[in-house]
């Protein structure tokens, strides 16, 4: 997804929490996620962090990252416009996400595990850890997804590439191995 990796672990457990549950942002009461190492800054300070004002604040806000999860159920690049990040839905539940330090999932990894913990209004409580945020060797991302996320971040380039241009482009870096001129990859971006 277009933002910072160490969110990446608490963005899946959101986006799995709130599909296999059915939640949705009126049924929240409160949100916490229990964080280690960097991620922990991605908290810091709480409230600032609970209200980003430019995108570049929101990519690097784990209550909105969070948040923005839930409520659209994906992260692209659209989530970062400047109406994006100041959407009033999301902001109310970014309010609802607190963290807590939690030393066990110190491992020393560039991306730490997250844990997301989402209790409802009416009581149920719903946890979810990931290990290993997708991309990682051990949760590896297959073709479809990178190359929707390629779609989405083309779409956003300075210098729009036509759809003909980026359909080629993802079949010759899905064959790269195979090709004897990379070349043909420049000048589909050029």
């Amino acid at each position: 997804c277009p933002t910072t990796r160490t969110t990446h672990s608490h963005i899946e457990a959101a986006l799995a929490l709130s599909e296999e549950n059915d939640l949705h942002p009126e049924d929240i009461a409160e949100i916490t996620a229990s964080v280690a190492g960097l991620t922990q800054s991605f908290c810091e300070p709480l409230e600032a962090r609970q209200k980003p004002k430019t995108s570049l604040d929101a990519k690097a806000s784990l209550p909105f990252m969070v948040a923005n999860s839930i409520v659209r159920r994906k992260v692209a690049m659209s989530d970062f416009t400047p109406q994006a990040i100041t959407d009033p839905v999301i902001l109310e539940l970014a309010k609802k996400v607190t963290y807590k330090f939690d030393p066990k999932l110190e491992t020393g990894a560039k991306v730490p595990p997250g844990r997301l913990e989402i209790k409802t209004k009416d009581g149920e409580i719903y946890s979810k850890q990931v290990d290993f945020a997708l991309g990682h060797p051990k949760n590896p991302v297959n073709w479809e997804t990178i190359a929707a996320k390629f779609r989405d971040c083309a779409s956003y380039s300075a210098k729009p590439i036509p759809e003909k241009d980026i359909d080629n482009l993802i079949q010759l870096v899905g064959k790269l191995e195979e090709l004897e001129d990379v070349r043909q990859v420049i000048r589909l971006l050029s």
